[in-house]
């Protein structure tokens, strides 16, 4: 049986192979997997005597350098498994301020199958929306003046809903698709004078007004047009 020779003296009988990869920190483990798979890959290549020497060389320097390769694949398995305990941890965290924040809806303000979310902070529309839309609802759809009358009794300033005409001026829609015709209910503000809501006032936003707010105004709490880039409260709606 041919012996197998040692590192060194392989390096020394086979002067084709680049002294590279073994180089004096091959006694130390610190080898290149690369560099012994192109030792074989070259072997086979020029059909060399010593191919089965090789594969025995290459053998006993995977043995050698296994402690070191298992120690790198435990560190990348560990700082792999810490992201993804982290990436657990925050969704976790944001799934329980989601759920938590729902339930309290749930139990304070609740109609007719559908969770209520009056905001504290001030948002523009689509911004308002957007956040709403992050919480798995969108901004609050009336679809009933039982249910106008409950949101009145819950706000003391304005708050965005979910009726604008920003696609065509005049043809009001729910952020449903749904027109008012549709819904069935319209709560404009009639004012002494006349002159109702919606009135696409210019004098604050050239683009007009294009988006809906409820408001308290003369002792009742009706629908305004207003700019939709103005900050406001809003009201956020999920059904349950």
């Amino acid at each position: 049986m041919q012996k197998v020779p040692n590192i060194s003296t392989y390096r020394k009988q086979n002067k084709w192979y680049r002294p590279s990869l073994l180089h004096s920190e091959a006694a130390e483990g610190e080898r290149s997997l690369p560099g012994v798979l192109s030792l074989l890959v070259f072997s086979v290549y020029t059909n060399d005597s010593n191919f089965c020497t090789n594969i025995s060389v290459a053998s006993v320097f995977l043995a050698n350098t296994q402690p070191a390769w298992t120690k790198v694949l435990l560190i990348n398995l560990s700082v792999a498994l810490v992201f993804a305990l982290g990436g657990l941890c925050v969704l976790g965290i944001m799934y329980v301020s989601v759920t938590v924040q729902l339930s309290t809806l749930n139990c304070e303000t609740n109609f007719h199958g559908k969770l209520y979310f009056f905001s504290s902070d001030y948002l523009n529309w689509s911004s308002s929306r957007a956040f709403c839309v992050s919480k798995g609802a969108d901004l609050v759809t009336i679809t009933s003046q039982s249910e106008h009358d409950f949101l009145a009794s819950e706000i003391k300033e304005q708050h965005w809903i979910g009726l604008n005409d920003l696609k065509t001026e005049g043809h009001w829609v729910w952020v449903n698709n749904q027109t008012l015709n549709e819904s069935g209910v319209q709560s404009w503000h009639k004012r002494a004078s006349g002159q109702s809501e919606p009135d696409n006032w210019r004098g604050t936003d050239p683009s007009g007004e294009n988006c809906a707010v409820v408001r308290y105004s003369e002792g009742h709490v009706d629908w305004f047009d207003v700019s939709c880039k103005l900050q406001k409260k809003y009201i956020c709606e999920k059904k349950y």
